[in-house]
């Protein structure tokens, strides 16, 4: 089989049933952008520089905020942010009102 020591420009043109590198595990000398299929566990992985990614894994895709939360996203980090309640710091309740709790400032 012939090796190519220069990159493979297709000028646009698609590539038609390739195949990604079968092994039983992760290469010893990766380069960036390098792909693998591990065959001890059934899943296709690439190099981002400092470690192999399983992409079976993946991300969340979008975390949508609920009834009184605020916040979401689509990428990247997101925060869930809770409403304010309007609710005084205090104990509330007694022996004889039951249940008792606290509700504690909200720490921002």
């Amino acid at each position: 089989m012939p090796k190519y020591l220069v990159n493979l420009d297709l000028n646009q043109n698609q590539l038609i049933k390739p195949r990604i590198e079968n092994l039983a595990s992760a290469p010893s000398s990766p380069v960036t952008g390098q792909m693998y299929y591990n065959t001890s566990n059934n899943t296709l992985n690439f190099y981002n520089g400092s470690s192999w990614i399983n992409l079976a894994e993946g991300d969340i895709e979008s975390v949508t905020a609920g009834t009184g939360l605020s916040g979401g996203g689509v990428q990247g980090d997101v925060t869930i942010n809770i409403a304010d309640t309007s609710v005084t710091a205090n104990a509330y309740g007694s022996a004889t009102a039951i249940p008792t709790f606290t509700v504690m400032p909200r720490v921002v």
